[in-house]
Protein backbone atom coordinates (compact mmCIF):
# COMPACT_ATOMS: atom_id res chain seq x y z
CA UNK A 1 0.00 0.00 0.00
CA UNK A 2 1.07 3.62 -0.52
CA UNK A 3 1.33 6.29 2.16
CA UNK A 4 3.45 9.02 3.68
CA UNK A 5 6.45 7.38 5.34
CA UNK A 6 8.50 10.55 5.69
CA UNK A 7 7.47 11.25 9.29
CA UNK A 8 8.52 9.46 12.45
CA UNK A 9 7.28 9.69 16.04
CA UNK A 10 9.27 11.84 18.49
CA UNK A 11 10.46 9.72 21.42
CA UNK A 12 10.18 11.55 24.75
CA UNK A 13 9.84 8.66 27.17
CA UNK A 14 12.04 5.68 27.88
CA UNK A 15 9.21 3.48 29.06
CA UNK A 16 7.08 0.92 27.24
CA UNK A 17 5.42 3.65 25.20
CA UNK A 18 8.84 4.97 24.20
CA UNK A 19 9.91 1.47 23.10
CA UNK A 20 6.74 1.20 21.03
CA UNK A 21 7.48 4.57 19.40
CA UNK A 22 11.03 3.45 18.66
CA UNK A 23 9.77 0.24 17.05
CA UNK A 24 7.28 2.27 15.04
CA UNK A 25 10.02 4.59 13.83
CA UNK A 26 12.16 1.61 12.80
CA UNK A 27 9.24 0.20 10.85
CA UNK A 28 8.61 3.57 9.17
CA UNK A 29 12.24 3.91 8.14
CA UNK A 30 12.34 0.33 6.88
CA UNK A 31 9.10 0.75 4.93
CA UNK A 32 10.27 4.07 3.51
CA UNK A 33 13.54 2.55 2.35
CA UNK A 34 11.72 -0.41 0.82
CA UNK A 35 9.32 1.91 -0.96
CA UNK A 36 12.16 4.00 -2.33
CA UNK A 37 13.98 0.90 -3.50
CA UNK A 38 10.80 -0.31 -5.20
CA UNK A 39 10.31 3.07 -6.86
CA UNK A 40 13.94 3.01 -7.98
CA UNK A 41 13.52 -0.44 -9.50
CA UNK A 42 10.27 0.54 -11.21
CA UNK A 43 11.93 3.66 -12.61
CA UNK A 44 14.93 1.63 -13.72
CA UNK A 45 12.74 -0.96 -15.41
CA UNK A 46 10.69 1.77 -17.07
CA UNK A 47 13.81 3.46 -18.42
CA UNK A 48 15.09 0.12 -19.71
CA UNK A 49 11.80 -0.57 -21.47
CA UNK A 50 11.68 2.91 -22.96
CA UNK A 51 15.25 2.49 -24.23
CA UNK A 52 14.45 -0.87 -25.82
CA UNK A 53 14.75 -0.79 -29.63
CA UNK A 54 11.51 -2.72 -30.10
CA UNK A 55 7.93 -2.52 -28.87
CA UNK A 56 7.42 -3.92 -25.36
CA UNK A 57 4.18 -4.88 -23.64
CA UNK A 58 3.63 -6.39 -20.20
CA UNK A 59 0.48 -8.45 -19.75
CA UNK A 60 -0.97 -9.82 -16.49
CA UNK A 61 -2.57 -13.21 -15.89
CA UNK A 62 -5.95 -11.88 -17.00
CA UNK A 63 -4.47 -10.92 -20.35
CA UNK A 64 -4.65 -7.19 -19.71
CA UNK A 65 -1.89 -4.77 -20.66
CA UNK A 66 -0.10 -3.32 -17.63
CA UNK A 67 2.90 -1.68 -19.26
CA UNK A 68 3.55 -0.10 -22.66
CA UNK A 69 6.68 1.55 -24.02
CA UNK A 70 6.92 4.35 -26.57
CA UNK A 71 7.89 1.96 -29.38
CA UNK A 72 4.67 0.00 -28.80
CA UNK A 73 2.66 3.21 -29.04
CA UNK A 74 4.36 4.01 -32.34
CA UNK A 75 3.99 0.48 -33.71
CA UNK A 76 0.29 0.07 -32.97
CA UNK A 77 -0.77 3.70 -33.30
CA UNK A 78 -2.34 3.94 -29.83
CA UNK A 79 -1.68 6.32 -26.97
CA UNK A 80 -0.39 4.55 -23.87
CA UNK A 81 -3.58 5.38 -21.95
CA UNK A 82 -5.63 3.65 -24.65
CA UNK A 83 -3.77 0.35 -24.14
CA UNK A 84 -3.30 0.14 -20.38
CA UNK A 85 -5.74 -2.24 -18.64
CA UNK A 86 -7.15 -3.31 -22.02
CA UNK A 87 -7.18 -6.95 -23.17
CA UNK A 88 -4.13 -7.70 -25.27
CA UNK A 89 -6.46 -9.30 -27.83
CA UNK A 90 -7.30 -5.81 -29.09
CA UNK A 91 -3.93 -5.97 -30.87
CA UNK A 92 -4.72 -9.34 -32.49
CA UNK A 93 -6.48 -9.48 -35.90
CA UNK A 94 -10.10 -10.61 -35.66
CA UNK A 95 -9.53 -13.92 -37.44
CA UNK A 96 -7.02 -14.99 -34.77
CA UNK A 97 -8.62 -13.33 -31.74
CA UNK A 98 -10.86 -16.15 -30.49
CA UNK A 99 -7.95 -18.60 -30.28
CA UNK A 100 -5.56 -16.22 -28.54
CA UNK A 101 -6.79 -16.67 -24.92
CA UNK A 102 -6.21 -20.40 -25.31
CA UNK A 103 -2.64 -19.76 -26.42
CA UNK A 104 -2.14 -17.56 -23.35
CA UNK A 105 -3.43 -20.28 -21.06
CA UNK A 106 -1.10 -22.85 -22.59
CA UNK A 107 1.83 -20.51 -22.10
CA UNK A 108 0.88 -19.82 -18.47
CA UNK A 109 0.91 -23.55 -17.72
CA UNK A 110 4.41 -23.94 -19.20
CA UNK A 111 6.03 -20.52 -18.99
CA UNK A 112 9.47 -20.09 -20.52
CA UNK A 113 11.36 -17.52 -22.55
CA UNK A 114 10.62 -18.34 -26.15
CA UNK A 115 9.38 -17.09 -29.48
CA UNK A 116 5.66 -17.02 -30.05
CA UNK A 117 4.18 -18.94 -32.94
CA UNK A 118 7.44 -20.44 -34.20
CA UNK A 119 7.05 -21.43 -37.83
CA UNK A 120 3.85 -19.40 -38.29
CA UNK A 121 3.23 -15.95 -39.70
CA UNK A 122 2.09 -13.57 -36.96
CA UNK A 123 0.29 -10.28 -37.44
CA UNK A 124 -0.53 -7.34 -35.20
CA UNK A 125 -3.57 -5.11 -35.54
CA UNK A 126 -3.01 -1.35 -35.53
CA UNK A 127 -5.50 1.28 -34.40
CA UNK A 128 -6.25 2.17 -38.03
CA UNK A 129 -7.23 -1.51 -38.64
CA UNK A 130 -4.16 -2.19 -40.77
CA UNK A 131 -2.16 -5.34 -40.09
CA UNK A 132 1.60 -5.65 -39.68
CA UNK A 133 3.75 -8.80 -39.80
CA UNK A 134 5.53 -9.22 -36.49
CA UNK A 135 7.81 -11.48 -34.46
CA UNK A 136 7.11 -11.85 -30.75
CA UNK A 137 9.42 -12.94 -27.94
CA UNK A 138 7.76 -13.98 -24.66
CA UNK A 139 9.39 -13.77 -21.23
CA UNK A 140 7.56 -14.80 -18.03
CA UNK A 141 8.16 -12.46 -15.08
CA UNK A 142 7.30 -13.04 -11.42
CA UNK A 143 6.88 -10.02 -9.15
CA UNK A 144 5.33 -9.34 -5.76
CA UNK A 145 2.23 -8.27 -7.67
CA UNK A 146 1.87 -11.60 -9.46
CA UNK A 147 2.77 -13.34 -12.70
CA UNK A 148 3.27 -11.34 -15.89
CA UNK A 149 4.45 -11.90 -19.44
CA UNK A 150 6.77 -9.40 -21.08
CA UNK A 151 6.38 -9.44 -24.85
CA UNK A 152 8.96 -7.94 -27.18
CA UNK A 153 7.49 -7.22 -30.60
CA UNK A 154 9.42 -6.59 -33.80
CA UNK A 155 7.92 -5.20 -36.99
CA UNK A 156 9.23 -7.41 -39.81
CA UNK A 157 7.50 -5.59 -42.67
CA UNK A 158 10.80 -4.67 -44.34
CA UNK A 159 12.08 -8.23 -44.04
CA UNK A 160 8.89 -9.63 -45.58
CA UNK A 161 9.13 -7.16 -48.46
CA UNK A 162 12.77 -8.11 -49.01
CA UNK A 163 11.87 -11.82 -48.99
CA UNK A 164 9.07 -11.21 -51.48
CA UNK A 165 11.40 -9.24 -53.73
CA UNK A 166 13.97 -12.03 -53.52
CA UNK A 167 11.37 -14.66 -54.41
CA UNK A 168 10.21 -12.62 -57.37
CA UNK A 169 13.80 -12.16 -58.54
CA UNK A 170 14.45 -15.88 -58.19
CA UNK A 171 11.29 -16.68 -60.15
CA UNK A 172 12.27 -14.22 -62.87
CA UNK A 173 15.79 -15.64 -63.01
CA UNK A 174 14.42 -19.18 -63.15
CA UNK A 175 12.14 -18.11 -66.00
CA UNK A 176 15.02 -16.56 -67.93
CA UNK A 177 17.26 -19.59 -67.39
CA UNK A 178 14.46 -22.00 -68.22
CA UNK A 179 13.56 -20.25 -71.48
CA UNK A 180 17.15 -19.59 -72.61
CA UNK A 181 18.11 -21.04 -76.00
CA UNK A 182 21.62 -21.90 -74.80
CA UNK A 183 22.37 -24.66 -72.32
CA UNK A 184 23.13 -23.22 -68.89
CA UNK A 185 24.81 -25.45 -66.34
CA UNK A 186 26.01 -24.41 -62.89
CA UNK A 187 28.54 -26.51 -61.00
CA UNK A 188 29.92 -26.41 -57.46
CA UNK A 189 33.56 -26.45 -56.34
CA UNK A 190 33.72 -30.21 -56.95
CA UNK A 191 32.44 -29.68 -60.50
CA UNK A 192 29.14 -31.38 -59.67
CA UNK A 193 26.07 -30.05 -61.43
CA UNK A 194 23.66 -27.99 -59.29
CA UNK A 195 21.63 -26.40 -62.12
CA UNK A 196 20.70 -27.87 -65.50
CA UNK A 197 18.26 -25.83 -67.57
CA UNK A 198 15.72 -26.93 -70.20
CA UNK A 199 18.06 -26.21 -73.10
CA UNK A 200 20.72 -28.42 -71.47
CA UNK A 201 18.16 -31.22 -71.20
CA UNK A 202 17.42 -30.94 -74.92
CA UNK A 203 21.08 -30.60 -75.86
CA UNK A 204 22.34 -33.63 -73.95
CA UNK A 205 19.10 -35.68 -73.98
CA UNK A 206 19.19 -36.00 -70.19
CA UNK A 207 16.45 -34.97 -67.71
CA UNK A 208 17.53 -32.37 -65.17
CA UNK A 209 16.87 -34.77 -62.30
CA UNK A 210 19.38 -37.26 -63.73
CA UNK A 211 22.02 -34.60 -64.37
CA UNK A 212 21.98 -32.91 -60.95
CA UNK A 213 24.84 -34.11 -58.76
CA UNK A 214 26.74 -35.58 -61.71
CA UNK A 215 30.22 -34.34 -62.73
CA UNK A 216 30.12 -31.96 -65.67
CA UNK A 217 32.77 -33.90 -67.61
CA UNK A 218 30.18 -36.66 -68.03
CA UNK A 219 28.94 -34.55 -70.96
CA UNK A 220 32.39 -34.05 -72.51
CA UNK A 221 34.11 -36.69 -74.69
CA UNK A 222 36.97 -38.35 -72.85
CA UNK A 223 39.68 -36.94 -75.14
CA UNK A 224 38.70 -33.39 -74.14
CA UNK A 225 38.34 -33.95 -70.41
CA UNK A 226 41.96 -33.22 -69.47
CA UNK A 227 41.78 -29.91 -71.36
CA UNK A 228 38.47 -29.05 -69.72
CA UNK A 229 39.73 -29.98 -66.24
CA UNK A 230 42.86 -27.89 -66.73
CA UNK A 231 40.82 -24.89 -67.84
CA UNK A 232 38.46 -25.27 -64.86
CA UNK A 233 41.43 -25.53 -62.52
CA UNK A 234 42.78 -22.25 -63.89
CA UNK A 235 39.41 -20.59 -63.40
CA UNK A 236 39.08 -21.84 -59.81
CA UNK A 237 42.54 -20.44 -59.03
CA UNK A 238 41.69 -17.07 -60.55
CA UNK A 239 43.91 -17.58 -63.60
CA UNK A 240 42.59 -16.60 -67.01
CA UNK A 241 41.74 -19.25 -69.56
CA UNK A 242 43.44 -19.07 -72.95
CA UNK A 243 40.58 -16.81 -74.02
CA UNK A 244 39.27 -15.03 -70.91
CA UNK A 245 35.85 -16.32 -69.95
CA UNK A 246 35.78 -18.66 -72.96
CA UNK A 247 36.59 -22.35 -73.05
CA UNK A 248 36.76 -22.22 -76.83
CA UNK A 249 35.60 -24.87 -79.31
CA UNK A 250 34.90 -28.22 -77.70
CA UNK A 251 32.68 -31.19 -78.26
CA UNK A 252 29.73 -32.22 -76.18
CA UNK A 253 28.60 -35.79 -75.52
CA UNK A 254 24.91 -36.66 -75.64
CA UNK A 255 23.46 -39.49 -73.59
CA UNK A 256 23.15 -41.61 -76.75
CA UNK A 257 26.91 -41.33 -77.37
CA UNK A 258 26.71 -38.76 -80.17
CA UNK A 259 29.38 -36.08 -80.16
CA UNK A 260 28.64 -32.55 -81.39
CA UNK A 261 30.62 -29.31 -81.57
CA UNK A 262 29.93 -26.66 -78.94
CA UNK A 263 31.16 -23.29 -77.79
CA UNK A 264 31.46 -22.80 -74.07
CA UNK A 265 31.97 -19.78 -71.87
CA UNK A 266 32.26 -19.74 -68.12
CA UNK A 267 31.74 -17.28 -65.27
CA UNK A 268 32.35 -17.71 -61.58
CA UNK A 269 30.55 -16.27 -58.57
CA UNK A 270 30.89 -16.64 -54.83
CA UNK A 271 27.72 -17.21 -52.84
CA UNK A 272 27.34 -18.11 -49.17
CA UNK A 273 31.06 -18.79 -48.93
CA UNK A 274 31.08 -21.22 -51.87
CA UNK A 275 32.36 -20.74 -55.39
CA UNK A 276 29.95 -21.65 -58.18
CA UNK A 277 30.76 -21.72 -61.87
CA UNK A 278 28.18 -21.29 -64.60
CA UNK A 279 28.94 -22.72 -68.04
CA UNK A 280 26.95 -21.55 -71.05
CA UNK A 281 27.04 -23.97 -73.97
CA UNK A 282 25.95 -23.44 -77.56
CA UNK A 283 25.53 -26.17 -80.16
CA UNK A 284 27.40 -24.98 -83.29
CA UNK A 285 26.67 -28.02 -85.45
CA UNK A 286 24.93 -25.94 -88.14
CA UNK A 287 27.81 -23.46 -88.25
CA UNK A 288 30.35 -26.24 -88.76
CA UNK A 289 28.54 -27.70 -91.76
Amino acid sequence: SSGDYSRTVEIRQQNELGALAKAFNTMVVSTRDAQRELERKVQERTLQLEAAPCAMLMVNQEGRVTLVNAQAEQLFGYERSELLEQPVEMLVPQRYRSAHPGHRRIFSHHPSARSMGAGRDLFGLRKDASEIPIEIGLNPITTESGEFVLASIIDITERKLAEQTLRQSQQQLAGVIGSAMDAIITIDEQHHIVLFNNAAERMFLVPSGDALGQPLDRFIPERFRSFYNGQMQDVSQGQPTRTPGNLGALFGLRSDGEEFPIEASISQIETSGSNLSTVILRDITERKR
